[in-house]
């Protein structure tokens, strides 16, 4: 065998997909799957848009220093509040 093209006959896919030669159930399967396709790549723009959002508002986020800071106000906080209500109650008549 020598490593020329071989030339085949050519077969309609379309014709023979639903074996009586009509396509146009062929036709319409493939616009359905063309208008699925146009909503899933609507979702994943949309996925893409909310990700890119996420991402700017998670690098907003305090790193460790500003985490130990905010914990550290916190705890003041509360600790004011229960020192407070602890005075309140221990001395109100």
């Amino acid at each position: 065998m020598s490593g020329g093209p071989v030339n085949l006959p050519r077969r309609d896919a379309l014709s023979s997909a639903s074996g009586g030669g009509g396509s146009s159930d062929v036709e319409a399967r493939l616009s359905a799957l063309e208008k699925s396709m146009e909503r899933v790549t609507a979702k994943v723009d949309s996925m893409s848009e909310r990700l890119s959002r996420m991402e700017g508002e998670i690098t907003r986020l305090p790193g460790y220093p500003g985490l130990i800071v905010v914990l550290g106000a916190f705890v003041a906080l509360v600790s004011t509040i229960v020192g407070v209500g602890t005075f309140l109650i221990n001395n109100l008549p």
